[in-house]
């Protein structure tokens, strides 16, 4: 959905024109409005996310992109619609980073794994200890001797 919005409006360029009466400019910042919020404000959405947690800014994410998607649809401003555009580039920054503790299966938000040299994370040092040095270096190519949490 975040995405295919960022594409799927190429589509609508020469209809846009027509009915809007913009220019090339602003069908540019139609296009571009969106990746650049997005990505401008996809670190600050991160950490934001990190600070007051994934569900809240993930819901304010989704209800900040359909609102403006919504109103992006039914404006008939060429300045409006740039507008919509660029607001809901910033739902979907909100959007973007809470998505993947959901879709990892497992994820503990609040479970601290501590590292050992040799011997991987808490969770895999039984599967790992019979390996030995050997293990070692193998959790070190995966990242398994890295601190997490």
């Amino acid at each position: 959905m975040v995405l295919l919005d960022g594409l799927v409006v190429n589509v609508a360029l020469p209809q846009m024109r027509l009915d809007l009466g913009m220019t090339s400019s602003a069908l540019q910042w139609v296009v571009n409005g969106y990746p650049v919020t997005f990505g401008g404000l996809l670190l600050l959405a991160a950490r934001t996310a990190d600070l007051v947690g994934h569900r809240r800014i993930f819901l304010a994410g989704v209800a900040v992109f359909g609102l403006a998607g919504l109103a992006g649809g039914l404006t008939h401003d060429p300045t409006m619609l740039i507008a919509a555009r660029l607001v809901q580039g910033a739902g979907a920054a909100a959007l973007a980073p809470s998505l993947m503790p959901h879709a990892r299966p497992g994820h503990h938000r609040h479970r601290r794994r501590t590292c050992r040299p040799g011997l991987g994370t808490r969770q895999h040092r039984s599967r790992h200890q019979w390996r030995g040095r050997a293990g070692s270096l193998g959790d070190a190519c995966r990242g398994g001797d890295l601190p997490l949490g």
